[in-house]
């Protein structure tokens, strides 16, 4: 039965075809004139060419005829038709006559001929508009070209052409039209390696009076520049890809705020960037530990809160269980030892910063102390203070020494109580031992050496993160030397970092990654690079991938790479001196 069906409709779609077809214009003359707004097709009557003539111009309108089972397409502007056949279903869905009041769809003829899966021809269009008196330009040539600063769009027509662009935001992309310009649309082929890192994409698209170029860009920024060359009727469109846009404002006294957007070759790049005059501000620089307590985590928005920050970034590394790796003193209180002598900054009361790479050298009355605030491993000496918690993490055998004022106050097997004016001695193994050749009463002499620099200059706070960037005003990348992963240092990531320049004036910054459509992220080496183009001299990485958050007045001014601010266990904050 449906073989029947499909015969019967062939039938139909022969005698159909058959019919005259005849064209009225809305002035009721049998021949259109250039401007007029005629109607088309196999129903046409006066009736129908009335109703047509109050479609506005500059459209194409595309009809599907259900009693002839015929496709037209109609250039309002200049009367001209392609015509073929094509059942309703092929386009699948409803694209009807307008007079009957149904559906009605404004369309491109690329989508068009892509819904009906054939390819126009597009020459004799041309013919047809040229036979009416308009002369149309077409592409002669089209190139693409880019150096490190642009990219090029480059049109070569035979005749010039009124051209003009429109950039759009969201979503980021640039509209070229070029008015009188007749698409030879399968001459048009598409590059498959796309250019430049800002460019997600481009099209081109033939409108009723004009043609369209559209390029879709994967972030929003790079400044666009037209050329024309009526001599050689030729039209350059200019992407620039190294780019930079800031805007910079002042917080407070000795204190700056700056963002940065730039466009590289890789990609684009936003920046945070804080300068402190420290010699005019009324805000200092120190570490911050969450909740004021070692193995806590909270996001660095609570921390600033919790502290009253003005501004803040993120510190050192810490490990999964939220124990803090590194370097970290606070108001003179250790807080945890450095590790694998890695790049860490030191604070002085009057906010000068030293940077060094600083080893762990701790001992007491001659015995070695291995590590402070952690769990024991076998045969070490831990020593335990208030920011541990309440309690030690000795376990059931170890020996401990409870000292309060340079004196042991208690002896004891197993984990107990920390002081709060006073730190407690854990040692395990040969470290146990060892202790308990030590009365109760005894006096000890602890000593914790820093640089001797960071001693003489009375250095309060410290914090380890690493690899060092810059030393004396030089790049010196040493992540090997500071036994950091290789990826860390040479992929991109998001970054932290702190530096200071020849003034003294500190620097903090963030840079987002991980997201290629707002910031790809720097490898160590561009970040150096980028801390020397601020005029850093002295400069570490901090913490960074997904730990990377920057704060302003209670507001993160980054994009964290998860899009929500992970908790980490210090931080840095500027902090009023009052």
């Amino acid at each position: 039965m449906l073989k029947y069906k499909k015969i019967y409709l062939y039938l139909f779609l022969f005698c159909v075809l058959s019919l005259p077809v005849r064209q009225f214009c809305s002035t009721g003359s049998f021949l259109p004139g250039v401007g007029q707004a005629c109607f088309i097709g196999n129903n046409s009557t006066a009736e129908a060419a009335e109703k047509w003539s109050h479609y506005p111009d500059q459209q194409i309108v595309v009809n599907d005829f259900s009693s002839s089972y015929q496709t037209d397409i109609y250039f309002k502007d200049g009367d001209i038709k392609i015509q073929w056949l094509a059942v309703a279903e092929v386009l699948g869905r409803s694209i009807t006559h307008p007079i009957y009041n149904k559906k009605e769809e404004i369309i491109d003829l690329l989508e068009l001929e892509a819904l009906l899966g054939v390819e126009l021809d597009w020459l004799p269009l041309k013919d047809q508009l040229n036979v009416q008196g308009l002369r149309v330009s077409r592409i002669q040539q089209f190139d693409i070209s880019e150096d490190d600063d642009f990219l090029v769009f480059d049109f070569k027509l035979n005749y010039p052409v009124d051209s003009y662009f429109v950039q759009y935001d969201s979503p980021p992309k640039i509209v070229l039209d070029l008015d009188d310009l007749l698409l030879d649309i399968h001459q048009m082929k598409l590059e498959e390696q796309l250019p430049g890192p800002a460019v997600k994409g481009y099209r081109f698209q033939q409108l009723v009076d004009k043609a369209r170029f559209v390029i879709d860009l994967r972030y929003k920024g790079p400044v666009v520049m037209i050329e024309e060359d009526t001599e050689e009727n030729r039209i350059r469109l200019k992407l620039e890809q190294n780019f930079k846009h800031e805007f910079g404002s002042y917080i407070e006294d000795g204190v700056y705020y700056k963002q940065i957007r730039r466009g590289t070759a890789d990609g684009p790049l936003m920046i945070n960037k804080i300068k402190i005059d420290p010699r005019h501000s009324d805000f200092e620089l120190r570490p911050v530990l969450a909740d004021d307590r070692i193995g806590e985590r909270e996001v660095l928005s609570q921390i600033a809160e919790e502290n009253i920050a003005l501004a803040g970034i993120n510190g050192g590394f810490f490990s999964s269980s939220g124990m803090t790796l590194g370097l970290l003193i606070i108001d003179g209180e250790w807080v945890s030892e450095p590790l694998f002598n890695r790049a860490a900054v030191g604070i002085t009361d009057q906010q000068e910063l030293l940077f060094d790479r600083v080893g762990f050298i701790g001992e007491i009355d001659g015995l070695k102390i291995d590590g402070i605030n952690r769990r024991p491993n076998n045969n070490e000496l831990i020593m335990y203070n208030g920011y541990y918690g309440f309690e030690t993490d000795t376990g059931l055998y170890g020996t401990e020494l409870v000292i309060i004022d340079d004196r042991v106050v208690d002896k004891r097997v197993g984990s107990g109580h920390i002081p709060a004016e006073g730190y407690v001695l854990s040692g395990h193994g040969e470290k146990a031992a060892a202790l308990d050749e030590i009365d109760k009463g005894s006096d000890m002499n602890l000593d914790l050496a820093l640089p001797t620099e960071w001693e003489d200059k009375g250095v309060m706070h410290a914090l380890g993160a690493g690899p060092r960037l810059l030393e004396n005003g030089e790049i010196n990348v040493s992540g090997e030397l500071e036994q950091f992963q290789p990826s860390l240092v040479e992929a991109r990531h998001p970054r932290t970092a702190l530096g200071v320049d020849k003034y003294g004036d500190i620097i903090m910054i963030s840079v987002g990654g991980r997201n290629p459509g707002v910031s790809v992220g720097l490898n160590l080496f561009e970040l150096a690079e980028l801390m020397k183009e601020f005029g850093v001299v002295e400069a570490i990485n901090l913490d960074g991938g997904g730990s990377t958050t920057f704060l302003l007045r209670d507001r993160v001014m980054n994009i964290p790479s998860q899009f929500n601010e992970r908790p980490v266990v210090n931080a840095l904050l500027l902090l009023s001196k009052d």
